[in-house]
């Protein structure tokens, strides 16, 4: 008698994933401006709000989710200007988007409820400006990777570059190591899904072919005088500028005002 063995199943497409486990989610929508943050809900019992890194959105989260939504509720949001949420209204501080947040949780899980809040690194951060708005209300913070705390850090090997001529697939290979570098204590957890995550930036959406190939050579510095497309000005209005009088377009003794990232 022949015995198969059962192959193995493939593993489930990012997409797919993301997509099964946003369907699983009730979604909340609370004031961002003119607009909305975006809240996903997953679960019951003591709420715990997961708070996403820079340039993410609530997928930084995608394998935590289900896990803990069997012990609690969990809310993981867009946090404004991120994601699915909108822009929020200036100032762009992180002030401001702690107090949108509070405001969020007022309405989304109302006083007296005590919660949980975990933030992955810019999220660390923000949550950090929040718990201190919502004060005893906040039963535990829990940072992760969070900046700001002049902890010490172990050596960090250098990022590698994404050239202009790089194939599709050789960038997202190196958008891999480097995601290696930055984030996973265990390589084999750089999947797929965690590189698609990473990979879904609202800075991306928001970019177009002429933005991903530019022309002409860029760096991180800008004359005062130029001025940014529509596309462009959605993706800078996010960064902190700091005006410089003593740069100018070339290393001589330009005094022309300008900006560095």
């Amino acid at each position: 008698m022949t015995t198969e063995r059962a192959s193995p199943e493939a593993p489930e497409a990012p997409a797919v994933s993301v997509s099964r486990i946003e369907a699983l989610a009730t979604r909340q929508l609370t004031p961002c401006g003119a607009g909305s943050m975006v809240w996903r809900i997953w679960g019951e019992g003591r709420p715990l709000v997961l708070l996403h890194g820079a340039s993410g959105s609530w997928t930084h989260w995608i394998r935590n989710i289900l896990p803990l939504a069997r012990h609690v509720r969990v809310l993981a949001p867009d946090m404004p200007g991120f994601g699915d949420s909108d822009v929020p209204p200036q100032p762009h501080t992180a002030d401001a988007l702690a107090d949108l947040l509070a405001s969020g949780l007022h309405v989304v899980v109302p006083p007296p409820t005590e919660l949980d809040i975990a933030g992955f690194s810019f999220g660390g951060i923000i949550g950090g400006l929040v718990a201190a708005r919502l004060g005893r209300r906040v039963r535990t913070l829990v940072l992760l990777g969070a900046g700001g705390m002049a902890l010490p850090r172990a050596p960090m090997p250098p990022l590698l570059p994404i050239q202009p001529d790089m194939a599709p697939a050789e960038i997202q290979r190196v958008h891999r190591e480097n995601l290696r570098i930055l984030m996973m204590a265990n390589p084999d957890k750089v999947d797929d899904l965690a590189s698609s995550c990473r990979w879904r930036t609202s800075a991306r959406r928001a970019s177009s072919p002429g933005l991903s190939r530019p022309p002409t050579p860029c760096c991180r510095r800008y004359q005062q005088s130029e001025r940014a497309s529509p596309v462009s000005g959605e993706v800078v209005t996010r960064l902190r500028l700091r005006v410089s009088e003593t740069i100018g377009e070339s290393s001589r003794r330009s005094r022309a005002t300008s900006t560095s990232a």
